[in-house]
């Protein structure tokens, strides 16, 4: 989790610390101090879990599990010690009043295309009637973007959705959700202290992995239209001079492929690694649909695309018309996609369906306001983690039917009220973009807003985990894997055998997903799905 660099807000809540929690300093999130915090559970200083939500995080046996411990930090407010995941703190810690965002990097690359002098290549093959204005027009004019979209992806990506709108299938592939925030992020930019230089750079290069079969493409199509125009050059006896022009141009395309290949190869061979990881632990788990994503990937567009969707499913900045229509392109089918790219083949379906199943007969607002009313922050607080376990009880079932540990689900749940309270007593004032260009909405103004961001990380964060450490190995289903399912053969081949599987960057799927995405979700055999969904 080195390539993030945050913490992930998780709140644990357990009544067995209530008297202990009564006691404990305030102190404020040092990152340093990580490795030294106890991984122990408290909750705020009153109110309590309700009896189903006490038993539902009791028997997760989060606490007695190492690796589980392992991904924890802690944050203290005035109300109380709440446990994070370890990378979403430092994301909320990082927030300031200082809004400014990252600087437009110069194109370092492309050099030879970006001094390109279109009007130098028309004087020079003036009288030749081979090769006319258009030829040089569709030749040299576009041949700039094939070459920067492989090095600035998130600027250039040709997300076929309007801005600030999103349809079916931009919300149900992977590549989709990128496409949606980056368009989004273009107009309303974060703070660089919140997305940083690194941030940007590892967001550009899963573009690259993920789009890497159609960014070949299209600099194979432009190739062939420098041969074509040397082509015609030639019988003006002028192919001298075009193979002058072209040949640096071919240069920077080159060093393009080269980039894309070396990614490519090196998310394959992490990739593979991760996996065998997995596997020497007695565990299981299917292939990835994109098999050049690592581990620490699928984590980083976990925190980032399940937060940004999770706030618009709140209101903005891409509102939609309704609760259902938000709760279906911002939380159902956003979650489904990143549970199919974590490995959940089988069943991110119902992931992303069941979500609000439980909620239909529940109302949560009253706990949302977060002390400003009836009750007190620490109440609320409990209500809202209440909340949050009450949302993903049906999704963690499932996976710890099939062999999942769905306490990480329940926990991704539960930090629902640590994201809230956080957010009312640390970020309330802070406003990011309070007028947005249209059509764009408001995107952070106020503490609910926050708490939303940091819930959808911590929501998507969690079951997104739970499917990268694995299934127990008596739970092997119909989920293939093409190494040894008990990993005990492993070690003796690993070295070897991981740049032997790294596949050719034109074998590189370029979607989040394989099913065809159906005009709506429909989950067979589930009980008490959602009206709008039947």
């Amino acid at each position: 989790m080195s390539t993030i660099k945050r913490s992930f807000a998780l709140l644990c809540l357990t009544t067995a610390a209530l008297a202990q929690a009564q006691s404990t300093p305030i102190l404020t999130f040092d990152p340093s101090q990580r490795s030294s915090i106890a991984p122990t559970w408290i909750v705020p200083r009153s109110g309590q879990l309700d009896s189903t939500n006490q038993q539902a995080l009791g028997n997760s046996k989060v606490l007695s599990d190492p690796a589980n411990q392992q991904l924890l930090s802690s944050v203290l407010t005035q109300s109380g010690k709440l446990q994070f995941f370890s990378p979403i703190a430092m994301i909320l810690n990082s927030v300031t009043d200082d809004n400014t965002p990252l600087d437009e990097d110069r194109l370092e690359a492309c050099y030879n295309l970006q001094k390109l002098d279109m009007s130098m290549i028309r004087i020079r093959f003036e009288g030749c009637k081979n090769v006319d204005r258009k030829l040089i027009n569709d030749t040299f004019m576009h041949s700039l973007t094939a070459c920067r979209d492989v090095y600035h992806s998130e600027v250039y990506a040709p997300g076929a959705q309007k801005r600030g709108y999103v349809n079916l299938a931009s919300q149900s592939s992977l590549l989709g959700l990128m496409e949606v925030m980056a368009v989004t992020f273009k107009e309303l930019p974060l703070p660089k202290t919140m997305w940083t230089a690194q941030d940007r750079k590892h967001f550009r290069e899963l573009f690259v992995k993920i789009r890497g079969v159609k960014l070949v493409e299209n600099i194979g199509k432009q190739l062939q239209k420098f041969n074509s125009f040397v082509t015609a050059a030639n019988k003006c006896q002028r192919g001298a001079i075009a193979t002058e022009f072209v040949a640096p141009l071919r240069t920077d395309y080159a060093e393009a492929l080269t980039r894309i290949q070396e990614i490519d190869r090196k998310g394959r061979a992490q990739a593979l690694l991760d996996k065998n990881a997995v596997l020497q632990k007695g565990r299981t788990r299917s292939d990835m649909p994109n098999s050049n994503l690592t581990d620490e990937d699928i984590r980083f567009l976990s925190v980032w695309l399940g937060g940004f969707a999770w706030r618009n499913r709140g209101g903005g900045p891409i509102k939609e018309r309704g609760t259902q229509n938000a709760r279906l392109y911002h939380a159902m089918l956003p979650l489904r996609a990143l549970a199919y790219m974590s490995g959940g083949v089988g069943f991110s379906d119902y992931v992303g369906a069941m979500q609000f199943n439980r909620l239909m007969r529940h109302g949560w607002g009253k706990s949302m306001d977060m002390g400003l009313n009836s009750n007190t922050i620490e109440e609320d607080t409990i209500g809202m983690a209440n909340r949050g376990l009450l949302q993903v009880t049906d999704i963690a079932k499932k996976l710890e039917e099939n062999g999942f540990d769905g306490s990480l689900v329940r926990l991704g749940g539960a930090m629902m009220g640590a994201c809230y309270n956080y957010s009312a007593e640390r970020l309330w004032q802070v406003v990011i973009h309070p007028h947005p260009p249209q059509p764009f909405h408001g995107f952070l103004e106020g503490f609910t807003a926050w708490g939303e961001l940091c819930t959808g990380m911590t929501i998507s964060l969690g079951t997104t985990e739970a499917f990268l450490k694995g299934r127990t190995a008596n739970r092997l289903s119909n989920q293939p894997t093409s190494i040894n399912q008990t990993g005990q053969q492993l070690q003796a081949v690993q070295q070897v055998q991981v740049n032997q599987t790294v596949q050719p960057v034109e074998q590189t799927q370029t979607n989040g997903m394989n099913f065809r995405i159906p005009s709506r979700p429909r989950i067979p055999k589930i009980p008490k799905i959602p009206r709008f969904l039947r």
